[in-house]
């Protein structure tokens, strides 16, 4: 629901200066469905555009781990279950891990995804192509005349493709955030 709710607030804030471009997906949609006619004006929008979004998610994954970075031998991230030995309560540093089907993670645990990659492929593919569907028929087709309203649906099935993947690949549905994520 947060990642809904931010995408509708940054596409009110945002959208009328840069389109509402938040993930290379969608603007790589934008591209082909509008690029042809202002191919040498659109391929320099569509690399700067995506450059700047590996940039802001680089940034924001830095900021994640500099904010939840904690010491893990002063004990602000273990819990001790009736006196037994300290238990990580949370994946350490604080960085979302792309990888649902190891959820009891150690921090030494690396995600093996358990040999699902194909399952991790089509629900990241189905996910990301019912949000840039919806976003490209309310841009260029029956989108309201309010930003706001369509906004509101663009966020709202950012939640729904979140929804649907998060128990399959982690929901990212963002190309950007996902393979800076992984790099990190």
């Amino acid at each position: 629901m947060a990642v809904g709710i931010t995408l509708f607030c940054n596409i009110c804030i945002f959208g009328p200066v840069t389109g509402g471009h938040f993930n290379p997906a969608v603007s790589l949609g934008v591209f082909i469905y509008d690029g042809a006619e202002n191919y040498s004006k659109n391929i320099v929008y569509l690399l700067s555009i995506v450059f700047s979004q590996l940039l802001g998610a680089s940034a924001g994954v830095l900021l994640t781990f500099m904010v939840q970075h904690t010491d893990q031998k002063n004990g602000t991230n273990l819990e001790v279950n009736n006196g037994d030995q300290p238990r990580l309560t949370r994946i350490f540093p604080g960085i979302a891990i792309l990888c649902p089907n190891n959820i009891d993670i150690n921090a030494d645990d690396k995600c093996d995804g358990r040999g699902m990659y194909h399952n991790f492929f089509i629900a990241e593919m189905v996910g990301t192509f019912i949000f840039v569907n919806i976003i490209l028929s309310i841009k260029f087709q029956n989108g309201a005349k309010d930003l706001v309203v369509n906004a509101l649906c663009i966020g709202l099935t950012l939640m729904l493709a979140v929804s649907l993947t998060a128990g399959i690949s982690g929901g990212c549905i963002n190309p950007a955030v996902g393979l800076i994520q992984s790099i990190f």
